[in-house]
């Protein structure tokens, strides 16, 4: 289940499942998750090469977008500044604080 619900790393999941089998697992047990481990591999990569295929075909065609959108990006952060005051105060109250006694456990 893990393996066909994982988009992240599925290599990972194979690797640990096909090393799982090998140790605990029988000899029909290891071929078993040899073949679905195999197959998923191969969706995973042909899914990858169609998502390679697709991804300059999408910068050609939003290149300018892009350029416009970076253009607004740079107009907004222009008009917020750079006011980083509140979350650093946030930071050097919760660094400040006080360990816990060990007093108080004695008791």
């Amino acid at each position: 289940r893990a393996l066909q619900s994982t988009r992240d790393w599925p290599e990972s999941i194979v690797e640990e499942w096909l090393h799982f089998e090998r140790v605990e697992g029988t000899l029909d047990s290891y071929e078993e998750a040899l073949y679905k481990c195999r197959s998923r591999i191969k969706q995973v990569t042909a899914e990858r090469e169609k998502a390679a295929e697709l991804e300059p075909e999408k910068q050609q065609g939003s290149g300018s977008k892009q350029a416009q959108s970076k253009k607004g990006d740079k107009k907004q952060s222009k008009g917020r500044g750079t006011d980083n005051t509140s979350t650093e105060d946030r930071r050097s109250v919760s660094l400040k604080r006080s360990a816990p006694k060990d007093t108080e456990l004695k008791g």
